[in-house]
């Protein structure tokens, strides 16, 4: 693929901390807020904070917000055998 493809694969995302709160969800800088509070309160006094508690409060924010409900829409719920009975049998 060449040079075309350089920094594709390898590049880190942004660190949740340092996005602009206006190109959020509206409800997302709160939860951040409150994330790193509770990161300031487990390790105080560090100078940076992880990007990966970030990552996994905007990542679990996600999962909840838009994949779950939808999930739960589409399929009645979130009961995994209900789930894999409908797949044993090819109604997946």
């Amino acid at each position: 693929m060449g040079p075309d493809v350089n920094y594709i694969f390898n590049t880190d995302p942004i660190s949740i901390w340092l996005t602009n709160p206006k190109a959020l969800d509206p409800k997302l800088p709160a939860i951040i807020d409150m994330v790193g509070q509770e990161f300031d309160k487990v390790k105080p006094g560090v100078a940076i904070r992880s990007a990966h508690i970030g990552m996994a409060a905007s990542n679990t924010y996600l999962f909840m917000t838009e994949v779950l409900p939808r999930a739960i829409k589409k399929y009645g719920g979130i009961v995994w055998r209900r789930r894999s009975r409908r797949a044993a049998q090819g109604r997946a």
